[in-house]
């Protein structure tokens, strides 16, 4: 597993609480983001999201998606940090 520095990976963690929490209000749960280059990486095996490949209508960027649950989970593990 690759690591990332601490500062990264607290930004990352904090703006998928926020998506989190956004999507939450709407009864989905789902995290979803499209990825910078330089952290497909992070995304993929330190956040463990699923890879949906390019997004050619949003600057061919990859789109990560982490399901309800994993989301829920990924969150939780945040907290207890």
């Amino acid at each position: 597993m690759q690591k990332c520095p601490q500062r990264q990976q607290d930004a990352a963690e904090r703006a998928c609480k926020l998506f989190f929490e956004d999507e939450a209000s709407k009864e989905k749960g789902r995290i979803g983001l499209h990825s910078l280059p330089q952290a497909n990486s992070f995304y993929a095996y330190v956040c463990g999201m699923t890879d949906l490949g390019q997004d050619a209508t949003y600057e061919n960027l990859r789109y990560f998606e982490l399901e309800p649950e994993r989301a829920r989970n990924f969150i939780e593990k945040g907290k207890g940090e």
